[in-house]
């Protein structure tokens, strides 16, 4: 699918998931329509989900306040599957998936890896999801096995996460010295070894 261009009819699956509505301040010029997922940035502002870095998904957009605001619902809705190597199936069920667009979800998603939420079902029409209730809905970093020295730390690259693979690293600007198998993190300002 593609990024909305007019509101859409996300239905939600009333199964018992926990249901929690909330505003949030719009970024500037960022455009929601009804019935679109929802992220916040890094500043906590509300932008349509998309394949960006740092960007959290809330829920779907339920509308606007009279102050600008935009009404967001977590819960388990009915979104857009991804296609190809994104298609989801019901072995995917209870797993991690990945936003693709405003209202399409995928297998792996994108470059940034931002978790949608829960597959819940999978339908002929589309897949159900929960969206808006856990820690899943932050970044979930995939590790990439890194022979030669990385790129520096640097705000780009916050949250990465990478294995040490070959014969290690060498130290340089903002990159430790590295062995094979160990394991680092981008904080956005130095690598930060986790294992």
């Amino acid at each position: 699918m593609s990024s909305l261009t007019n509101i859409r009819d996300t239905r939600e699956i009333l199964c018992g998931a926990t249901v929690v509505s909330r505003k949030a301040v719009p970024a500037e010029g960022a455009v929601i329509y009804t019935g679109a997922m929802v992220a916040l940035n890094a500043d906590g502002k509300a932008v349509p989900a998309s394949d960006s870095a740092s960007l959290t998904v809330a829920g779907i957009c339920q509308g606007h306040g009279d102050d600008g605001s935009v009404l967001i619902r977590s819960g388990v809705f009915h979104l857009e599957n991804g296609t190809g190597s994104d298609a989801l199936s019901a072995s995917d069920i209870g797993k991690i998936v990945y936003v693709l667009d405003d209202q399409t979800v995928g297998k792996t998603g994108g470059t940034h890896k931002i978790a949608a939420g829960i597959l819940r079902a999978v339908e002929a029409s589309g897949v159900h999801v929960e969206v808006g209730n856990g820690p899943v809905t932050g970044y979930i970093p995939v590790p990439d096995v890194v022979s030669a020295d990385p790129d520096s730390a640097a705000s780009g690259n916050r949250g990465s996460v990478v294995i040490v693979g070959g014969s290690g690293w060498t130290s340089g600007t903002s990159i430790p010295t590295g062995s094979a198998g160990e394991i680092y993190m981008s904080n956005g300002s130095a690598w930060v070894k986790l294992g």
